[in-house]
């Protein structure tokens, strides 16, 4: 997937991939797809998950990409029910919640995704 190292990931962490490829298939400059779609690659594996694990991720006041090893990674987003009382982001004013994004790229459905795998693990 380009990336320049390893990096761990939760499932339902979203990617924003672009290139000729993506261009080719899907008619567009970007689209994004979940980390574990992207475990259908032949370069990914699923690592046994410890018995506490800490993932960290920014929250921002708009949607954004952070480059995370070459690849596109989406901050955070999180909904209204990440404001429980319950929650670490509880006493986060409702206005300081990120806005959606006015154009998102195009999620991939499962069996879109296996296909740009293919194709670039084939390359």
């Amino acid at each position: 997937m380009g990336l320049s190292r390893d990096i761990s990931a939760f499932g339902a962490q979203r990617f924003e991939l672009t290139g000729s490829d993506v261009e080719y298939l899907f008619d567009t400059d970007r689209v994004r797809c979940t980390a574990s779609q992207l475990l259908r690659s032949p370069m990914a594996r699923r690592e046994p998950a410890p018995p506490l694990m800490r993932y960290v991720s920014p929250v921002l006041d708009r949607p954004a990409l952070l480059d995370v090893a070459g690849l596109g990674c989406e901050t955070l987003r999180p909904g209204p029910e990440a404001l429980h009382p319950r929650t670490v982001l509880a006493r986060m004013p409702r206005t300081l919640c990120p806005s959606e994004d006015p154009a998102p790229p195009r999620t991939l459905a499962d069996y879109e995704a296996m296909d740009l795998l293919h194709r670039r693990s084939a390359a």
